[in-house]
């Protein structure tokens, strides 16, 4: 239970017309073209006089009915068949004449134009309908209405549910397909029109989750009850309605009358999420008394850019009213966040299966689309042969797709594309292309083996890449264009070696055959850029390369030394790095994985950048890892054991950047430091968390993996000097921690060491101690410790880090049994005591 929250909403409606809670239930339409033209529609069910209203996103009344009708609940559903073609309906519970009304949407003059056929009065004089909501089901594209009643009918409080059809008199028709029984009263109704479910909710007892179709019989489930030791404590649940956000995720939610709040479920396991209240956001007063509420996820306009909530206010003085709260205030209130979704249109919901049409080449525009609406992973989608193929900026979903013989799919850089069903690609190596340059490559993610298509790989001039092939039987030759070692550069490394000469890098610009699935190559090409294309059938599926460990004491007696393989991203989507070390089996690896940082010039000039789920670190100037390993990326791994592999699924696959420390619940606090001259860095991370020790951790302790750059700097650990490390983690300290640092230099000069990141340390002290000059430097974003080498070498004995469970100051009044000849003095955030601070117990920080 995440628990109750407040809200504020920023527009509300102009009251309804009549007096005495008039006002009951709200729906929502979305322009077919324009989202800001949308609009709102609510019921007004005086005795009398009662009417629709419609509201624009302002909230302000606009049209109405004006009908005279005791209207109770209203509901929306697009491309409903009519007269030949298609229109979009609203269908609502007419109280007065016992029936369901039927209007369709005139989108040019924003009215309801009634087309209620003559059957529609056979819900019947003694039902009164009253709660109401539609279901659409895609695959037969039939449309149904759900309604309760009023009082009670024969000792029950029955649901009905009627099939609307064109009746070829320019009416719409109802027939009774469906009665389910054994209610209390009834009003909040919502159906789920993707996954074929209804949710009915007694309003004081159980809501409940039935299937949608007319053959669904009786048979449900329990959502939740009215219960007093439950969620529900008391009575009374009224509305009904679903935020989507993809095809198996979003929320159910309802309005607690009874308590004047707002219960969210989980829409696939249908478990109780948290509640809000609507407060008051001056002019615009608070919620009370809601009856029926309405959602959506599609953006309306800037008002609403991830969706909108609209509900029933009962107690807006003598004329009640409809108040309107953007979905992100309502997702950003919790902890954490809920779902925001701006790609489920409503109109692609009632698609099952959507053709691209091709006015332009923009995946993302509606008008591309037979069904006005760009799909996502709920429809299946159709590729033809047209002059304007799609191509993808941002990131895309689809559950199926076919491209036709042909036809063409691009994605380009910026762009990905989720494909969760089948793929089929019948226009071979060009039906599909990713694009590369120098700012990225696009993603496909899909599960179909065999699929063909082209995959690009931008690579910059003079630069070592680590790259693999994420396609099938790329013949090797692809990277040996020209003279080695003049045109480019091609290596693999063996670390099973049977020369006496240990691990080592293989040159291979004159191997032949074809790539090794998942293995990694060390690439340059010299004389300019280019933009390497591999074409063939696409990686998809578990993929699995050996990987090997083999010690050989003449070469090094250090373990450590041994074990190290260069592996590759398979796909042609990038891949979560956590999902991947989760993904190995029997803990063969250490848990860092390895990626060389790109640095122009000679293999020695740049260093390995290193990510674990403590977090990472970059190799000298490069780019610090984030967890997401791209597309043609390699990487190196560590592996201890003498038969291991490495293993690759389709679960590890990704197309979005993941919050890695928020989505796997690692509570860290992380310092960064990173040592530089004007030329070369080198950087560290240290991070407090739960589970780690002052020992060796594998999830948290990453070895500082060097290629011998310039410039290296790494910590130790507390338990363990032996070895050096570019990440490590330890349990939060009682009192004091201390943290040895070393650093690796090839020439004297001036340098510095730069805090780039503290986070997470509240209530604890960050000091750095040179012990050369017994000066101590208060560690925070931004801070800069200049200080000098005299010569090149290994220095692993002059800087620490203290961290201390308390602020870290040093206060006077502790310090009266001091020598009596020393100084203190404080520069640019640098304290300096001309003493050897740690080793005078007489000196105390506090």
């Amino acid at each position: 239970m995440i628990g109750q929250v407040q809200v504020q909403p920023t527009v509300e409606t102009t009251p309804v017309t009549h007096g005495s809670d008039a006002a009951d239930d709200p729906a929502i339409w979305v322009h077919p073209t324009t989202p800001a033209n949308s609009f709102f529609i609510g019921t007004d069910k005086d005795d009398d006089y009662g009417a629709l209203e419609l509201y624009g996103l302002d909230g302000i009344r606009f049209n109405n009915t004006g009908d005279d009708k005791k209207y109770n609940n209203v509901d929306v559903r697009y491309d409903f068949p009519f007269n030949g073609g298609n229109v979009d309906i609203v269908t609502v519970s007419n109280r007065t004449d016992n029936r369901v009304e039927v209007f369709r949407i005139d989108p040019v003059a924003r009215t309801l134009v009634n087309i209620t056929g003559s059957t529609s009065s056979q819900v019947g004089d003694s039902y009164q309908p009253y709660g109401y909501a539609m279901y659409h089901n895609p695959v037969t594209n039939k449309f149904y209405g759900f309604t309760s009643c009023r009082k009670k009918v024969s000792g029950d409080y029955p649901i009905r549910q009627w099939e609307f059809e064109d009746n070829g008199s320019q009416g719409v028709d109802a027939t009774l397909v469906r009665t389910l029984t054994g209610f209390t009263q009834v009003e909040g109704i919502v159906g789920d029109d993707m996954l074929g479910y209804v949710y009915i909710a007694e309003e004081d007892g159980e809501i409940r989750k039935y299937g949608a179709n007319p053959g669904d019989g009786q048979t449900h489930t329990v959502v939740d009850k009215v219960d007093a030791s439950g969620t529900i404590t008391h009575g009374d649940i009224e509305g009904l309605t679903m935020y989507y956000t993809s095809k198996n995720e979003g929320y159910l939610l309802a309005s607690w009358q009874g308590s004047n709040e707002f219960l969210i479920y989980d829409r696939i396991s249908n478990s109780y999420i948290g509640n809000f209240e609507i407060i008051a956001n001056s002019p615009i007063g608070a919620v009370s008394q809601t009856d029926g509420i309405d959602v959506i996820s599609y953006p309306l306009g800037t008002a609403f850019p991830k969706g909108a909530f609209i509900c029933h206010d009962g107690q807006n003085g003598t004329y009640s009213n409809f108040k309107v709260v953007p979905w992100e205030s309502i997702a950003a209130a919790f902890d954490p966040d809920l779902a925001q979704s701006t790609v489920v249109n409503p109109r692609a919901i009632g698609k099952q299966n959507i053709s691209w049409t091709g006015t332009s080449t923009d995946w993302g525009a509606t008008g591309n689309w037979d069904a006005g609406a760009v799909p996502f992973d709920y429809n299946d989608v159709t590729i033809p042969n047209v002059a304007n193929g799609p191509q993808i900026s941002s990131a895309e979903l689809c559950d199926g797709l076919t491209v036709q013989t042909g036809a063409s799919l691009t994605i380009l850089k910026d762009g990905s594309l989720e494909v969760s069903g089948t793929l089929t690609n019948q226009a071979g190596n060009t039906g599909i292309v990713i694009n590369s340059d120098a700012t990225g490559t696009g993603a496909l993610s899909h599960v179909t083996s065999g699929v063909s298509g082209t995959v690009q790989r931008f690579l910059a001039q003079d630069f070592y890449h680590y790259i693999s092939s994420p396609v099938q039987n790329v013949p090797i030759s692809l990277l040996q264009s020209g003279t080695p070692h003049t045109d480019f550069d091609l290596f693999w490394y063996d670390e099973d070696n049977s020369g006496g000469q240990g691990p080592l890098w293989v040159d291979a610009s004159g191997q032949s055959g074809n790539m090794v699935n998942a293995l990694g190559y060390s690439y340059s090409y010299l004389p300019n850029d280019i933009t390497i294309s591999f074409a063939g059938q696409m990686n998809s599926g578990n993929i699995n390369v050996p990987i090997s460990y083999t010690y050989d004491a003449t070469v090094s007696t250090n373990t450590w030394y041994f074990g190290w393989n260069i592996v590759g991203n398979p796909y042609p989507s990038p891949i979560d790095a956590g999902a991947f070390l989760d993904g190995q089996t029997d803990n063969q690896l250490y848990g860092t994985l390895y990626f060389w940082s790109e640095k122009s010039g000679s293999i020695s000039s740049g260093d390995y950048a290193a990510w674990n789920t403590l977090g990472g670190t970059s190799g000298g100037s490069g780019v610090e890892p984030n967890g997401i390993i791209e597309v043609g990326q390699a990487f190196m791994v560590h592996t201890f054991s003498t038969s291991a592999q490495v293993n690759f699924t389709n679960g590890m696959r990704t197309v979005n950047e993941p919050e890695f420390f928020k989505k796997r619940g690692r509570e860290a606090s992380k310092l960064k430091l990173k040592l530089k001259n004007d030329n070369y860095s080198s950087d560290i991370l240290i991070g407090l968390t739960p589970g780690a020790t002052n020992g060796f951790d594998n999830s948290y302790d990453a070895f500082k993996f060097s290629s011998g750059a310039p410039v290296s700097f790494y910590s130790n650990l507390i338990e363990d000097n032996d070895n050096n490390y570019s990440i490590q983690g330890i349990p939060y300290p009682e009192s004091e921690q201390i943290i040895p640092l070393g650093f690796d230099i090839d020439n004297a000069g001036d340098y510095q060491i730069e805090t780039t990141s503290v986070s997470g340390f509240n209530g604890y002290g960050l000091l750095l101690y040179d012990s050369w000059l017994s000066s101590w430097a208060e560690i925070k974003t931004g801070a800069i410790y200049h200080f000098n080498a005299s010569v090149g070498g290994c220095f692993n004995d002059r800087f620490k880090v203290h961290i201390k469970a308390a602020p870290a100051h040093i206060n006077e009044n502790d310090n009266n049994n001091a020598p009596e000849m020393w100084q203190v003095f404080l520069s640019k955030g640098i304290i300096y005591t001309g003493l050897d601070f740690e080793s005078n117990p007489d000196l105390k920080w506090s």
